[in-house]
């Protein structure tokens, strides 16, 4: 039997296989699947804050995606534990690695190289 850090883990893998999986498309209908209706994310200048899947899909996601193609994720680590702020009551689930895909559209202004990217990739999931 499965320990609630494993099933946690399952079910970020699922949503990663269905996200790296989907069309720009079904991207909002994907993280609507995998994220709540009070889903907030936080991103890095430009994006800063952003409330709901459409919003995080098309501020940061789809615009990501068509400049740079075909983007992948290489996770180098990916581990679950007990959330410490509310004394072990929900899990967290982590992945780090990076993202990777060849520059070949213009990206927030900055003009492609044709060149591959690297980009480091740090997500924290609340189970």
């Amino acid at each position: 039997m499965k320990n609630n850090f494993q099933l946690a883990k399952d079910v970020v893998r699922k949503y990663y296989e269905a996200f790296d999986t989907a069309s720009n498309s079904d991207l909002i209908n994907v993280l609507k699947q995998y994220t709540t209706a009070d889903y907030h994310w936080r991103g890095m200048h430009p994006f800063y804050e952003q409330n709901g899947a459409e919003a995080v899909a098309e501020t940061f996601w789809k615009p990501l995606r068509e400049s740079f193609s075909p983007i992948q994720r290489r996770e180098d680590m990916f581990f679950a534990g007990a959330n410490d702020c509310d004394k072990g009551k929900t899990q967290w689930v982590v992945s780090v690695g990076n993202l990777l895909g060849l520059f070949d559209k213009d990206w927030l202004g900055i003009p492609n190289t044709g060149k591959m990217i690297f980009f480091a990739l740090r997500r924290i999931s609340s189970c």
